[in-house]
């Protein structure tokens, strides 16, 4: 009898242990794709921010013919928990940037078509493209710079906001 009880300790004792490797392999796991989630938030909101100055810097400083925009991490962030006021000012930058991608085909288009049939309306025409693009390239460059300030001022709440609960806080 005495070789069955120790027998049957040695199993409760085993299962005891494997219980604790479990949950502790559990714990660790949640902890590092807690992690990673964090970082790949943190990773994208960098990449907004990115794009934000590269919009900038596109945008021009009104002297010639601005460059076009991009909203590719914009199209990825809309997910984070930005606060009323910073995601209403993304959203009129974007559409600035939008604009102004707008003008600026419409100087592309009609240098390519007045080069096919020249006229002295092109000059006129030109002009007031070219004037029209560099006025969306202001407006979308003010929106796009109040857009970063806006982000930046909140930057760490919305990286909080953005970490993925675990086992531990769904508790």
């Amino acid at each position: 009898m005495d070789e069955a009880l120790r027998f049957g300790l040695a199993i409760l004792s085993g299962g005891f242990v494997a219980v604790i490797a479990a949950e502790l392999a559990f714990k660790r796991t949640a902890a590092l794709q807690e992690r990673q989630y964090a970082w790949e938030q943190g990773d994208q909101l960098q990449a907004l921010v990115a794009e934000l100055d590269e919009n900038i810097a596109a945008c021009g400083d009104g002297a010639g013919l601005p460059n076009a925009t991009v909203r590719t991490a914009w199209d990825y962030g809309r997910r984070f928990g930005f606060s009323d006021s910073v995601r209403a000012l993304l959203t009129q930058a974007y559409i600035a940037g939008r604009a102004l991608n707008g003008s600026i085909a419409a100087v592309e288009a009609n240098r390519t078509s007045s080069s096919a049939q020249p006229s002295f309306d092109y000059g006129v025409r030109a002009m007031n493209l070219l004037d029209a693009a560099k006025q969306a390239g202001k407006s979308a460059r003010s929106a796009f710079e109040a857009a970063r300030a806006a982000l930046m001022a909140e930057i760490d709440d919305i990286l909080k906001s953005a970490r993925k609960p675990t086992a531990k806080s769904r508790k």
